[in-house]
């Protein structure tokens, strides 16, 4: 677990409390996190729309379209 746990962190904005939630969750390696739904991770307690806008961030925020 603490090796995943550490992999996830590697991502901004995820620290030890959420990386253990995340494992806990089955979401134990970059690529389960990147391919998860939104839905599905929102229900993860600590991740809010700022967690998971990284995975998919929306053409309004491109700098200047």
């Amino acid at each position: 677990m603490k090796e995943q746990m550490k992999e996830l962190q590697k991502i901004k904005g995820i620290g030890e409390v959420l990386s253990r939630r995340l494992v806990e969750s089955s979401y134990d390696t970059i690529g389960k996190v990147a391919g998860a739904e939104k839905k599905g991770l929102e229900r993860i307690a600590g991740m809010n729309h700022k967690s998971t806008d990284y995975r998919n961030p929306s053409q309004e925020d491109d700098g200047g379209s």
